[in-house]
Order: structure tokens, then sequence, then C-alpha cells
């Protein structure tokens, strides 16, 4: 990846989560995924990249008391 990309998107959750996305976004256009799959899988994509920025907040104003 560029250095430019790497200084604009800093979070690797971020950057996995839109890969899993475009990956799944791919499958579902080509028709090796159904509608049903591909929107579930990114509930959970985007459901865990949530709960993973709220831990990681928590834990960063836990460690700041």
């Amino acid at each position: 990846m560029s250095e430019d990309f790497k200084k604009k998107v800093k979070s690797r959750k971020l950057i996995i989560a839109g890969i899993l996305f475009a990956t799944s976004t791919v499958l579902l256009v080509t028709g090796n995924a159904e509608f049903s799959g591909w929107s579930s899988f990114n509930q959970w994509v985007f459901g865990l990249y949530a709960a993973g920025n709220v831990g990681e907040h928590l834990k960063d104003a836990m460690k700041e008391k």
C-alpha cells in the first residue's frame, strides 16, 4: 500500500472490514453468493468492527483514569 493511503487510513480494522465488504460484494455481483448470505456476513463484519472500536476506546479511557 502507498504511504499516502496509510497516512489517511490508519485503522487496520477499517481496512480489513473494507476488504471483506468488497470481496463479499464481488461474490454477490458475480452470482457466487446470495443476498441473504451477503447481508448477514456484512452485518457480522461491521458489527465486529464497531465492537472492536468501542472496546479500544473503553480501554483507552480506562488507561487515562
